[in-house]
Parts: structure tokens; sequence; C-alpha cells
């Protein structure tokens, strides 16, 4: 959810007090105190999108961190494969639910960095 999306509830609830509140000078004590809320809300997104971007990065940590990502996720694939032969030399049959099942719950990772991508190239 977006820090964005908090302001659409604000616009009903202008919408709301003109539609219900009748008396002039409470509706309007309402609505300035809602759009006083919005220009906070507003201030508080920017300055939590600006601290954001500010925020310094230590390239060797982000490789690492990705470097690790995909390990993960092959090992977990791996895995998922050799418990799959395993259990096939126990003599239990392998039936595609099975298959399915393993490799589902060894490949949340894998999945996770298709999801994710690659990133942001370094210059």
């Amino acid at each position: 959810m977006s820090v964005f999306d908090w302001f659409k509830p604000l616009d009903k609830a202008i919408d709301v007090v003109d539609e219900l509140v009748e008396d002039k000078d409470l509706k309007n004590q309402l609505k300035a105190e809602i759009q006083t809320a919005e220009i906070g809300l507003r201030v508080l997104a920017e300055q939590s999108y600006i601290a954001e971007l500010n925020t310094k990065t230590m390239p060797k940590i982000d490789a690492l961190h990705k470097m690790a990502r995909s390990i993960g996720s092959w090992i977990n694939i791996i895995g998922g494969l050799c418990f799959l032969a395993y259990y096939s030399s126990l003599g239990n049959e392998i039936t595609l639910e099975t298959a399915f099942t393993v490799m589902g719950l060894s490949s949340p990772q894998a999945i996770y960095n298709y999801v994710k991508g690659r990133g942001n190239p370094t210059n």
C-alpha cells in the first residue's frame, strides 16, 4: 500500500461531512481539520520519500545480498530435487502432486527472486 493511498479515505471523509453534517460552522470546522490532516500526511510522505532517497547503501553489502539470494534459490531447488530422488530411491512413486508439493515448498526463494528482479545495475 502506497502512502499516497492514505489520502483517498480523507477525500471520502470530506464527502461524507458534506452530505451528513447540516450545521455550516461544524461542517467547515470538520472539513478544515480533515484538510489539515491531509496536508500533514502529504508532508510526512514527502519527508519519508526524501529520507529513503538519501539513504546511503554499501555496494559490497548489496552485491553480497544479491549473490546470497541467487545461491539460496539454487540450494532450495537442488534440495527439493535431491529430496525427490531420495524419496523415489525408497521405492515410493513420485506423482505429479508430490513433485509439485516438494518443489512448491522448496522454491519460494526462487519465486521471490523472479518477482524481485535483478535490481538496478551499478555504474
